[in-house]
């Protein structure tokens, strides 16, 4: 049996929590997109968020879709961690997530652009590496990683976890995240990033 860890984060610290992880926000709603229907027919819709330390954006998925509404604040369950191309934001998993609507936040951050953490890491000295990952990119949902299926004859075909997508595996774009740990004016910290901050300052690369 599978144990899930869930963990209360503020949006601030997004980018300290390794991909995959599951976590707990309460947030308010800042911008809810169109939804967007893929091929197959599941549903997707984004949702830009914010608290008192700062701004995120959340993928909704299927049964979640259209479950928030902008200007109101909620206590979101059980969201998925995630980092493309260096941008971190979070997705509702498979399992689904519970959405609670709550007492307004006092203050929020206001809505602007996010950074790929390489400015917080141009001043730091890396003491450590540690949950280096490679893996595949679904070509549709952009968010979700492909799996293998277990079929011999067939191996290098998957499905995508989050939107179930099928694909050719080798064709998948590459995709790598880690966990830097950093020291900056004698403080020790640990950043997750992206491919372009690992290739950045460690001259790691991923390649076919």
């Amino acid at each position: 049996m599978t144990v899930i860890i869930v963990c209360d984060i503020t949006l601030s610290g997004l980018d300290k929590e390794p991909e995959f992880q599951r976590v707990n926000v309460k947030v308010k709603i800042a911008h809810v997109a169109e939804v967007v229907t893929l091929d197959n027919n599941r549903k997707l819709q984004n949702v830009t968020v914010a608290d008192e330390s700062g701004t995120a954006m959340v993928t909704l998925w299927q049964n979640d879709v259209g479950k928030v509404v902008t200007g109101k604040t909620y206590i979101i369950e059980n969201l998925m961690v995630k980092c493309y191309r260096g941008e971190w934001s979070l997705t509702s998993p498979k399992s689904g997530i519970v959405i609670r609507e709550t007492e307004s936040l006092p203050e929020v951050v206001e809505v602007s652009a996010q950074n790929n953490n390489i400015g917080t890491l141009k001043n730091a000295r890396i003491i450590g590496v540690r949950n280096l990952q490679c893996y595949r990119l679904c070509p549709m949902c952009k968010n979700g990683k492909m799996d293998a299926k277990t079929q011999e004859q067939y191996p290098d075909i998957g499905a995508c976890v989050e939107c179930s997508s099928p694909g050719l595996i080798s064709a998948c774009e590459l995709h790598m995240s880690s966990q830097l740990a950093v020291m900056s004016n004698n403080i020790q910290s640990v950043e997750s990033v992206g491919a372009s901050v690992v290739s950045k300052t460690l001259g790691v690369v991923v390649r076919d």
